[in-house]
């Protein structure tokens, strides 16, 4: 059975998940919800499922592999390069740039990012 991404009808923060599975070949449900019109932006599609998909933290984007389910994009992203052999880390080197990357994603604001990185 193919894995599952579930996100809103918008790229936002699922689309680099998309990307990487669509790079790596991967078939997968790409689960789209419906978001209404501004200033309302209904949400009733998601609310009426979420509970029901066993999540642990019911939040978008999913990804349901098999028995396997979580939240949140970053770590996603990191279950499917791990799965697919993308993530090799051997070395103080590499899980170093690992955790470089982590961070960058993680923190939106460049200013912040910038304190991260000196931080590590």
């Amino acid at each position: 059975m193919a894995p599952t991404l579930g996100y809103w009808n918008i790229r936002g923060v699922a689309e680099q998940c998309r990307l990487l599975l669509k790079y790596l070949g991967v078939e997968y449900t790409d689960k789209r919800y419906k978001v209404g019109p501004a200033p309302d932006y209904d949400r009733s599609e998601w609310l009426a499922e979420k509970f029901s998909l066993g999540l642990d933290f019911p939040n978008l984007p999913y990804y349901i592999d098999g028995d396997f389910k979580m939240t949140q994009s970053g770590a996603i992203l990191e279950y499917i390069a791990d799965r697919h052999g993308m993530l090799v880390l051997s070395g103080v080197v590499e899980v170093s740039i690992f955790v470089m990357w982590c961070a960058w994603v993680a923190v939106p604001d460049c200013k912040k990012r910038r304190a991260v990185l000196h931080m590590l």
